[in-house]
C-alpha cells in the first residue's frame, strides 16, 4: 500500500542455520540484521511517495521472495 506496511517473514531452518536477510531496495527494512535457527521477523515497507509500481527481491538464506 502507499501508506508503507509491516509483514511477517517466518524462517523456518534447522537449529544451527545461521541467515542474513538482504534487499534489492532501500524502501525494505528488517527488524532483524540476521539469525539463527527457526525466527520470525518483520520486513517493513516504506511510504510510497511517488505512488509509482515498485518491485524487489528479499534473499534470505539462499532462497529469494518477491517484493510489489
Amino acid at each position: 500500500p502507499n501508506a508503507g506496511a509491516t509483514q511477517t517473514l517466518n524462517v523456518i531452518t534447522g537449529a544451527g542455520c545461521a541467515w542474513t536477510p538482504r534487499t534489492t531496495a532501500s524502501w525494505l527494512t528488517f527488524d532483524s540484521t540476521a539469525g539463527t535457527g527457526s525466527v520470525a521477523f518483520s520486513l517493513t515497507l516504506a511510504r510510497n511517495e511517488t505512488n509509482q509500481a515498485r518491485r524487489a527481491t528479499v534473499f534470505i538464506g539462499g532462497q529469494s521472495i518477491e517484493v510489489e
